[in-house]
């Protein structure tokens, strides 16, 4: 078996395990599986499986300033720059101490 397919069976048992749409109590393990599944897309370059973990997150925690600065992240890799702005400027707003968010707006 390659990497490749291995860290794709991987991930589908992430993503079978922290469950779409059964986030409808906060449990703090799910939330985190499901970032984790989202930073796992981002970084494999699927942005739209990415996008959708993180907004799932940032239903039940509007305020995951890590959240907001990754969903940015990966609007400016979808060359989405008003989104991605919109976003770091929110987690700024969260979190005036984040390096990440100003980094990423040039500052």
């Amino acid at each position: 078996m390659s990497l490749k397919s291995a860290k794709r069976r991987e991930q589908k048992k992430m993503a079978r395990k922290a469950g779409r749409h059964s986030l409808s109590t906060p449990d703090p393990s799910k939330i985190n599986e499901i970032m984790q599944l989202g930073i796992s897309h981002h970084y494999s370059s699927r942005l739209n499986e990415a996008i959708d973990c993180y907004n799932q997150v940032l239903e039940l925690q509007p305020e995951n300033f890590e959240v907001l600065c990754n969903l940015g992240a990966a609007y400016m890799s979808k060359q989405r720059w008003d989104s991605a702005i919109q976003l770091f400027e929110k987690a700024i707003a969260v979190n005036p101490n984040l390096p990440e968010a100003y980094n990423n707006l040039g500052c």
